[in-house]
């Protein structure tokens, strides 16, 4: 056939390889519902926690915005003994802000001022002095209260989420109207 190649050895080609497998819908499905099931379990865990915090927590007031008289007494004591309440004033609103209810993070709006602590360190403005309040929401952040001195100071007050903020923000505003009947909180709304 061709004189030339005579001497050359025959070559056998293999068959071509199969076409690769695909992976069936089935198993992605599977593997799917298995990463749900790692993730919800994640989750759930991750509630057991907050929970088992939230049931040490302390039991001398509930949480969210407490409004004037609701506050319970130990509290106004602890206030007046950390001297975040005058005994002058009159309470309002009062928010504890951490999740074991142990008074580390408050803010509290009182006849005369506005008070926000955080561990050791206490900032205060007194109402007089506000030009402006601004108040909106974000997502999971929850009520954002922006306040501002007439001399520039400024405080930013964070309620969370089904906490109460409108309640504070509402009983703030009054306090402050008091002070400067034409003011009027600004509200917006982020998200």
């Amino acid at each position: 056939m061709y004189p030339q190649y005579s001497h050359a050895a025959p070559v056998y080609y293999s068959a071509p390889p199969p076409p690769p497998r695909r992976t069936s819908p089935v198993v992605w499905v599977l593997a799917a519902m298995g990463l749900m099931a790692v993730l919800g379990g994640l989750l759930g865990t991750c509630g057991v926690v907050v929970g088992l915090m939230a049931a040490g927590a302390s039991s001398d007031h509930e949480g969210g915005v407490i409004l004037g008289a609701q506050v319970p007494e130990p509290t106004v004591q602890a206030l007046k003994a950390r001297n975040l309440l005058k005994p002058d004033e009159d309470l309002l609103a009062f928010h504890d802000a951490t999740v074991r209810l142990d008074m580390s993070e408050v803010s509290l709006v009182t006849s005369s001022r506005v008070v926000h602590a955080n561990g050791d360190k206490a900032t205060a403005m007194q109402l007089v002095d506000v030009a402006k309040i601004a108040h909106h929401t974000e997502g999971l952040l929850g009520d954002v209260i922006e306040l501002t001195s007439e001399d520039g100071r400024s405080m930013r007050v964070e309620i969370a989420p089904l906490n109460g903020g409108e309640s504070y923000v509402n009983i703030l505003e009054g306090a402050w109207q008091k002070h400067h009947p034409e003011a009027r909180v600004i509200r917006s709304k982020r998200n």
